[in-house]
């Protein structure tokens, strides 16, 4: 098979269209070949329901093409909130090169994946069975924080000290000169971020999921990336 026939992508509702028309002019042809009257009669409401069925999906085209594009462009849901521990669960434990965090304090993240005294510790569960798995979490320096968010990453400290003891080569905290506008998370597959606005929680703010693969998640890769190299320790005091 050449280059150019692997990369044809058929939409998925060319196929039902396809689909539908072949059985209505299946159909059709019984119709008009077999003389029996029961069999006719089947055959005639059996082709009345794909007329129906071709015009009904020929109107929910457009929706599915909108639908088609948003999944050819990586773009796998749009969230209202960022705090769903069910929902980042799998994404996190199915990752096996790279977990990449960034956030105003990143303490969701530590109490949901990698705190070592809750019941549920998966991410330090994954950095155990593969030894491949980098776990990099990026926060802004103190006088970058307000608050709120200096104090949730205080109480963090402890629990994150005790990642990096354990796993020294796998782990690491990182401080940037500058505030956090974003707040992501970064796998090898996956990302989901958006904004951090001013006086408002991020959790609560939307998020977008896009494979990592993507401009978009290229981007922001490509920043964390270039902070993380200018970063030093947060958990140096």
């Amino acid at each position: 098979m050449s280059d150019l026939t692997k990369n044809i992508k058929i939409p998925k509702w060319v196929l039902i269209l396809v689909g539908l028309i072949m059985l209505t002019l299946l159909c059709a042809y019984f119709f008009l070949t077999i003389e029996d009257p029961k069999w006719n009669a089947l055959f005639t409401g059996l082709l009345s329901s794909f007329i129906v069925s071709i015009l009904i999906f020929y109107f929910s085209i457009q929706p599915l093409r909108e639908l088609q594009k948003f999944h050819d462009s990586g773009v796998v849901s749009l969230l209202s909130g960022r705090h769903d521990k069910v929902y980042y669960s799998p994404i996190v434990s199915k990752s096996r090169g790279k977990v990449f965090v960034m956030g105003a304090s990143c303490s969701r993240f530590v109490d949901d994946f990698l705190d070592g005294d809750a019941d549920d510790h998966m991410l330090l569960d994954a950095m155990n069975r593969h030894s491949t798995l980098t776990v990099k979490l990026l926060v802004p320096s103190k006088k970058h924080m307000d608050d709120a968010s200096e104090k949730k990453f205080s109480i963090a400290q402890p629990k994150l000290k005790k990642v990096r003891e354990k796993f020294p080569e796998q782990f690491e905290v990182k401080s940037m000169d500058s505030p956090a506008s974003h707040s992501f998370v970064i796998t090898d597959n996956e990302f989901i971020g958006g904004p951090i606005f001013a006086d408002d929680e991020s959790k609560n703010s939307p998020a977008v999921h896009v494979k990592s693969s993507t401009p978009y998640a290229r981007k922001h890769q490509n920043f964390f990336e270039r902070e993380w190299n200018k970063g030093t320790d947060a958990l140096e005091s």
